[in-house]
């Protein structure tokens, strides 16, 4: 049978995926009582009258969230919310101050009990993001704090139980653990911590919250984020023995925060992380005796600096795993309690049920195993990695025997020999990148000795227990990510003497790649019934394919969506090259861009990349998360590689929130119909013409858009520069086709038009990139 990697390695899995949270000039580890000026940027003052109140915490451009008892009614006569505030007294060079417009409290308040202690305010302007101004994220509905999970709750109460904070009154800080809501109803009295509390404190007493603190966040780190678990709510004294304070429990009102505010929605994050996943080889029984998990670890000797070691609390087995044949080789392992995130400590995704990695995909393999078949890793034993292609399941059993590769398994390695997992590596991870995100594909499993010719290791497929892991994993489940696969895999029709023939109709035939049956087709428009000598306000789903872009909750330009996780638009819509994403969020499937929408979502933005050639520009935004397409929301076909043609006299339109001189952003969508033009001999073939518009800065970015064989093409993206129209009457387009390189870098596949009935598009194979072309207005607007 095969030779066994017993020696284990182990990967953490968890989803992470966030704009919020951020807090630049925070260095905070532990200890400490003034907190440093923009420690904590959300942290906000709720005064009435000029007098400090309670506390509280911005989640977004314009709403803050507080404790109910701060408030005897609604009314917000009175009331201030200070932000970017440091001291009580004195001067604050950061201070932002507003007004309140909406005061809304829970409407199962009790003041009796406490329950449902929460509130939120809406400010009468939206805040600009600084350094010393940002948003918390909120921990999601099913978040779960461990007994023992650090906590920093923040404010500008009393320093102890009856003594006020002296002058200058400087915002304080206090490190505390969290404990279980059973201990916590038994210290305060049974009946009193309901679910939608949380309790945090220390049991010597000496920490806690106190008075003046209420309304006001209590947060942990993940990563790189401040997650806000609790809102401060009440306690008996204050930092008394064996009297936790106690907390609204923030993850219990994610729907009830999100009915109100409907646009640029808080960050919500799924808290925690404390499983492990490894191979079922590993382990002989499930007891958890002498099991210890070591993260951050560089060297199996010596000293690692950011190494955390925890117990095991419990071990899972797949029910079905076949110690003779390997299949099924996966376990999942519960940490006794969740680890802290840090740079050299972070969760792996997970590769999503129906992932595709075609033949020849690069992975990674990660280990301490040996770096010969029977010669162990030398001193001090540090961490290994091996670039392997994946070998299809096909072509990976004629190697290794019919029937050794099951479904359930994923192959890799060199035909030629020499790059291998081996021993000690089992358990451990194989990865691939897809974009900025590493994907774990495989478990180490098995192989016939280590990197010999012709004998590729095996792997157990992680995309084929989505499923499974879920079953156990509840809250805070993993981030299982659709891996994609360009182009038709050769292992299909790959064979040798007993393997059945391939499952597939054709050895041409394209397999899924993507979430669904298909892979998406873009240009698809079903609600669009626009004919020539329209031109106007449109009905919503007319063009699914435009966003609005909105810096710090305003208005600034269009864009057009070009793959699921991905946006279009002009690169003067940022100011800067390396723009804050922290300041943008994208708008989809709407019309007006200062209403909410049946349709409409909004989401954040992670990358931001512009082009840097000569000229006019592009910029390419990546959204926080993939969109599921529907009427409303579907990608637009580009052509980059200008195959497509496009000729005089052809009908085009042009879309945005501007269009005419007296238009404005919230008048809602309107488009322009023109029509290809003559240029005149001095253009060249990367440039296109039209009727002359009167194009406004509120269209920038957006789309000039033509139809080829019923699929709408954007050939065109609006800038206020660079105009070249040799008359006033002529709209000159330079095309883009110059970017199509910087595309695929940074896009890489799009979605492709429907094929036709031959397989091809009108003069020209299909293509995955397709050409964009920048439209230079006859305007400049600043």
């Amino acid at each position: 049978m095969a030779l066994m990697k017993w020696i284990c390695a182990l990967t953490l899995s968890s989803l992470l995926t966030t704009v919020c949270g951020a807090a630049p000039l925070n260095t905070r580890i532990v200890g400490g009582e003034d907190a440093p000026p923009g420690s904590w940027p959300w942290q906000v003052s709720l005064q009435r009258f000029g007098g400090h109140v309670c506390g509280g915490s911005l989640i977004n451009r314009e709403w803050v969230m507080s404790a109910a008892h701060c408030f005897f009614s609604t009314s917000t006569s009175g009331w201030q919310v200070s932000l970017g505030r440091q001291n009580l007294q004195g001067t604050n060079p950061n201070e932002v101050s507003t007004t309140v417009a909406r005061i809304i409290l829970h409407p199962n308040y009790d003041s009796d009990t406490n329950n449902n202690d929460i509130a939120l305010l809406r400010l009468s302007s939206p805040v600009k993001f600084t350094d010393y101004i940002r948003p918390v994220c909120l921990a999601a509905s099913g978040s779960v704090f461990n007994n023992g999970t650090d906590c920093w709750v923040t404010g500008w109460g009393a320093v102890k139980e009856g003594e006020s904070l002296p002058l200058p009154e400087t915002l304080q800080e206090v490190e505390v653990p969290v404990l279980g809501n059973r201990q916590c109803n038994c210290l305060n009295g049974v009946g009193t911590v309901t679910d939608n509390m949380i309790c945090a404190g220390v049991l010597a007493g000496g920490k806690d919250s106190c008075q003046g603190d209420s309304g006001g966040p209590m947060v942990s780190k993940q990563g790189s984020v401040w997650v806000q678990s609790g809102v401060v709510s009440f306690g008996f004294g204050c930092a008394r023995p064996n009297l936790p304070g106690v907390y609204s429990r923030v993850s219990r009102y994610q729907s009830w925060i999100n009915s109100f505010i409907r646009s640029d929605r808080p960050g919500f994050v799924q808290f925690t992380s404390k499983w492990v996943m490894s191979a079922a080889h590993c382990f002989f029984s499930t007891s958890t005796s002498g099991w210890q998990v070591s993260l951050g670890r560089q060297n199996l000797q010596g000293t690692n600096p950011n190494e955390v070691s925890t117990t095991v609390a419990r071990i899972i087995l797949h029910p079905n795993y076949d110690s003779d044949t390997n299949n099924n080789d996966i376990a999942l392992l519960r940490l006794s309690s969740p680890v802290k995130f840090t740079d050299y400590i972070r969760p792996v995704c997970l590769a999503a049920s129906g992932s595709v990695f075609n033949n020849g995909t690069d992975c990674w393999v990660t280990g301490w195993g040996a770096v010969k078949e029977g010669e162990s890793l030398p001193l001090p034993e540090t961490l290994q990695e091996v670039e392997v292609p994946v070998l299809g399941n096909r072509q990976c059993n004629c190697l290794n025997g019919v029937g050794t590769v099951t479904d359930n398994m994923i192959c890799a390695g060199v035909l030629a020999g020499g790059k291998d997992s081996c021993q000690g590596d089992s358990g451990g991870p194989m990865v691939s990148k897809q974009g900025s995100v590493w994907v774990q594909s495989g478990v180490v499993s098995f192989g016939f000795g280590c990197a010999r010719p012709n004998l590729p290791g095996v792997y157990s497929r992680v995309s084929r227990y989505q499923s499974w892991i879920n079953s156990f994993i509840r809250s805070d489940r993993p981030g299982f990510v659709q891996f994609t696969s360009s182009g038709p895999d050769a292992d299909s029709s790959y064979t040798c003497l007993g393997l059945p023939p391939s499952p597939t109709t054709s050895s041409t035939t394209r397999p899924s790649t993507v979430i669904g049956p298909a892979r998406p087709v873009c240009g698809k428009a079903s609600m669009n019934s626009r004919a020539v000598g329209d031109s106007g306000l449109v009905h919503g789903g007319t063009w699914p394919w435009i966003v609005s872009l909105h810096k710090n909750g305003v208005y600034t330009c269009v864009g057009t969506l070009i793959a699921d996780d991905f946006v279009l638009t002009a690169s003067q819509c940022f100011s800067t090259p390396n723009p804050n994403v922290l300041e943008w969020r994208v708008f989809l499937g709407h019309k007006l861009v200062d209403s909410s929408e049946e349709f409409e979502m909004s989401l954040g933005v992670v990358k931001i990349t512009l082009s840097k050639m000569t000229g006019s520009n592009i910029a390419v935004l990546q959204l926080a998360k993939p969109v599921s397409f529907k009427d409303y929301i579907q990608p637009v076909c580009v052509d980059s590689n200008n195959d497509r043609s496009f000729p005089i006299g052809s009908q085009c339109w042009v879309a945005g929130w501007g269009q005419g001189s007296k238009s404005r952003a919230g008048s809602g969508l309107r488009d322009l119909e023109t029509e290809v033009v003559n240029c005149g001999n001095i253009f060249d073939t990367e440039n296109i013409c039209t009727h002359g518009m009167d194009l406004q800065k509120a269209d920038q970015g957006g789309p000039l858009l033509c139809k080829s064989d019923s699929s709408w093409f954007q050939v065109a993206v609006v800038t206020m520069s660079g105009n070249k129209s040799i008359r006033a009457d002529i709209q000159a387009f330079a095309k883009t086709s110059r970017f199509g390189s910087f595309l695929k870098e940074t896009v890489g596949d799009m979605p492709s038009p429907p094929v036709s009935a031959t397989g091809n598009a009108p003069g020209n194979a299909v293509s995955l990139f397709f050409t964009f072309a920048v439209l230079f207005t006859s305007m400049f607007l600043l």
